[in-house]
């Protein structure tokens, strides 16, 4: 995602006037309020960097997993390994997928810093700590709904475990979802707070990204082809919301290096 096309614009904050151009210390040219900083708390070069770095941290590992669609296209296109149809994408997948929830939980909480707001930082973290909670609990919950099924002995025994488990298979998704949302609002509010005027395609892709999250849901709940697309539009989206926050921030240290030199 590129931040060549990002624009910065900053307001007074008594008379909104564009501050665009202008340096700390000046005054606003239409109430003559002295400029005292130029953007929100959290805009210095050590948070910047930290929101920069954590930022793509969680980015990278969530389009890293359009390797696991490629791979299938690949698979039954042209090519599978020793027969093994399906196996090399499945192996990828489960791979990716538990870096990139770890990846998002660490950027999540690291981003959690106290410039950022009490509120926000508040949200970030325990956010951070339920998603990761979330996804250790479904996989808990897939190994022990496989150990039961198989070693039940009646068909009886597997409807009962079958929907036992109904509930986390309903639950835990949505709750996933929610954090995720939460999250990706307070991403947001960062980006409008700092006055950066995105590109069309860079507001375009945001947008989408985040409309994709409220979709999620209720695809995981397809079996089979639901549960192989769904966290891959998911992560993708996520991935989507913190590489816009990315950009906020690289474009910030550029105008903050303009303003020091």
């Amino acid at each position: 995602m590129s931040a060549a096309s990002t624009m910065l614009s900053f307001h007074c904050s008594q008379c909104n006037y564009d501050l665009a151009h202008r340096l700390v210390g000046e005054l606003c040219p239409e109430c003559g309020t002295r400029i005292d900083s130029i953007g929100p708390r959290w805009w210095d070069s050590r948070c910047l960097a930290r929101i920069s770095r954590f930022a793509l941290l969680a980015s990278i590992p969530c389009y890293a997993l359009l390797l696991v669609p490629a791979l299938f296209l690949v698979e039954i296109g042209y090519w599978s390994p020793w027969g093994w149809r399906g196996m090399p994408t499945l192996f990828v997948f489960f791979v990716l997928l538990p870096m990139q929830v770890c990846a998002q939980a660490i950027a999540t909480w690291k981003l959690g810093i106290n410039e950022v707001g009490e509120a926000r930082k508040r949200l970030l973290r325990v956010f951070a700590l339920i998603r990761l909670s979330i996804f250790v609990c479904a996989v808990l919950t897939i190994v022990l709904y496989f150990y039961f099924v198989l070693s039940s002995q009646t068909n009886l025994m597997r409807g009962g475990i079958e929907a036992f488990f109904l509930l986390p298979y309903f639950l835990l998704p949505l709750g996933a979802v929610i954090c995720d949302i939460v999250v990706s609002r307070v991403l947001v509010s960062l980006r409008r707070e700092s006055m950066v005027k995105m590109s069309v395609w860079q507001t375009v892709t945001g947008r989408i990204s985040r409309v994709a999250l409220y979709g999620v849901y209720p695809l995981i709940l397809i079996p089979i082809y639901g549960w192989f697309l769904a966290p891959i539009i998911w992560t993708i989206a996520m991935g989507g919301c913190f590489g816009e926050l990315w950009v906020v921030a690289r474009a910030a240290q550029r105008s903050s290096s303009a303003n020091t030199a």
